[in-house]
This record gives structure tokens, sequence and C-alpha cells, in this order.
């Protein structure tokens, strides 16, 4: 058995003595065949029920601990943990808190303490943007359903991950992703649901946004390191929702893309002769972990991004009608 396993997302090697108790024993137990090198993209777009009937097999994981350090205040109405929709779909599900955004409710005062405490985006904004962005954030959290895998789900969760999204999509039109119905959230990287035991930090999957909420929070503590799992996951989502959904398609958005995907060939060829300082080998696996990579870094690192590779940082800007390195007013104005 090897010592250490690809973490996906992330592209890089987790040693086993990290992974938790539960996830080691697993591993132990069934002594399945663990790949030595990075696997291909999970990125697909198979119905929900595969997503669900997934869950059913991680849940043995049973990841219990205690999730306090990592939020607020608790979500109301906990104890629900099914959804009647759900057990239609995929029968029995237990182990998951089940929130429809558009009952969740949240004074703007924790709205803002929240998003002041963890999104550094929000924080840099004007005034007049901040309104702007609470308001997107509110009508994307609406529109979605959470579910949480654990005991103490927190407010912090939903709140952050629609405003996530809202911040990728913060200058265009479109931005509630109506293609994804559900939020799932697990509390640390799980595994994937085929048997090589892959362990995944996040993935999109469906019509389901998966994360797991120790990794995404380490992206919003670390703010300048280009590493960012929730923008990440929200890349990939906008792009399939933006250029290959049946409903809620933007031909703008497709017609960019294809830009950023030319800059991102011309970065492939020079990996060899001339390879990034920026891009992890993770974003030379295909060009759709290049495009969400690149997000994470327009982001979190955009000077260092406009810097060394002006031209994808352009065509960024141009797809996603904002300039980062004017925090104050990123949203490109006229976009």
């Amino acid at each position: 058995m090897p010592d250490s396993f690809y973490l996906v997302e992330e592209g890089r090697k987790v040693p086993f003595d990290s992974l938790p108790a539960e996830m080691r024993e697993l591993i132990t137990e069934n002594r399945y065949t663990i790949p030595e090198t990075p696997p291909r993209s999970d990125y697909g777009w198979t119905p929900f029920v595969v997503v669900m009937t997934s869950v059913i097999a991680l849940a043995v994981i049973g990841v219990k601990r205690a999730w306090k350090i990592k939020g607020t205040t608790l979500l109301a109405n906990g104890g629900d943990k099914r959804s009647t929709e759900i057990e239609r779909i995929n029968g029995k599900l237990s182990g998951y808190h089940v929130y429809h955004g558009r009952d969740i409710i949240v004074a703007d005062e924790q709205f803002e303490k929240i998003l002041g405490k963890r999104c550094a985006y929000y924080r840099r904004l004007a005034p007049e943007l901040k309104e702007k962005f609470l308001r997107r954030v509110k009508d994307f959290m609406r529109s979605k359903t959470f579910l949480i895998r654990g005991d103490e789900p927190f407010v912090d969760m939903p709140v952050l991950l629609s405003a996530t999204a809202v911040q990728l999509s913060f200058g265009l039109d479109k931005y509630l992703l109506p293609h994804y119905d559900y939020i799932r959230i697990f509390p640390e990287e799980y595994f994937a649901a085929d048997q090589s035991l892959r362990v995944l930090a996040g993935h999109v999957y469906g019509n389901t946004i998966t994360i797991a909420w120790n990794k995404f929070l380490q992206g919003h503590e670390e703010t300048n390191d280009g590493v960012n799992l929730g923008l990440h996951e929200m890349a990939h989502a906008f792009y399939f929702q933006l250029t290959e959904a049946t409903f809620g398609r933007c031909d703008e958005f497709a017609a960019s893309f294809e830009t950023v995907i030319k800059e991102g060939e011309e970065v492939f060829q020079l990996k060899d002769h001339r390879p990034s300082e920026l891009f992890t080998r993770n974003a030379y696996r295909n060009l759709q972990e290049f495009w969400a990579e690149s997000v994470e870094l327009f982001f979190e690192r955009p000077a260092d991004l406009k810097r060394e590779n002006g031209d994808v940082y352009e065509a960024l800007k141009n797809i996603l009608k904002q300039d980062p390195v004017h925090g104050l007013y990123p949203v490109i104005p006229n976009s």
C-alpha cells in the first residue's frame, strides 16, 4: 500500500497518516488499488441520481469531527435530516441535514458579519457594491438546496458558498446557476464513488456541487496563495452552466471562453520549455483544470497573473467582466 494518495482537486499527494481515521481504516480493510499518478478529471454531467447513489456508498465513512471551530452560528431546524424529494429519488438517505435556501433566515447583520470575517473580496468592495453583492448572495442562497453532512451545520456554510458563486459572477448578469439545484457539503475530504478510493476535496457532478468544508475554509483563510477550492469548483459549474447547459446558456460567455482556452493552449505548449511559476501541474492535466486554476489565480494573485501572463489575465477580464486588481471597484464599467 502506498504511503500517500492523490488529492484530485489539488493535484498533490496527501500522506496516508493525515487522512481521517475512518478513511485509513476503510482503505486498510478493503485494500483497494490506489492511483499513484494524478487521475483523470472527474468532472462530468451524469444525472443527479448517480450522484445521490454515490452518497450511500460514501455514508459508511461516517465522519464525526466537531465543526464548532469552523463556524459561528448553528443553522436552525437542524434535526430534519431527510428530504421528501430526495427520498423519492433515491430512497432513504441518512446522515444529511437538508436546508432549502428559501427557508434559511439570516439577518442582514449576520450576513455582514460572516462576509466581513471570511470573505476578503467583500471586505474590499466599495459600500455601494457591498449592497449589490449582499442582494445577490441572498438570491443565490434562496435558489439552492444545501445537503450538509455532519452533526452541526453552521449558517456560514450556505452564506459563504453562495458568496463564492457571486464573487466569480459579480460582473455577469447571469449568476444563479439554475442547472445546479444542490450544494453538498462534507466536513472534510471524501472518497470518490468508484473503487479506486481516490480522495476528493470537491467536484461538480450532475446538478450538484460538492465541497469539503475544511478545504473550502482554508481557501478563504489564505487569500493570496492562488488556491481557493470554492472558486475552483464554481469555475467548473459556471463553465457548464453558461456554455453547455440546455437552459441558462450565455452565447457571449461561450464565445469568450474560447479565447481563454486558446490562451491556455499556448501555456500548455510552453510547459516543457518555459513552465509557469504560478500554475500547478494540476492545471496541465486538461484545459478545464487550466480554466478553474486560472480563475483561482485571477482573484487571489491578480497582479502576479497579469505580470506573468497578461494574455490569460485579459481573457479572464473579458469573460468575467472584472478586474480584481482594483479591489474597491472590480467590476468593469458598462459590463
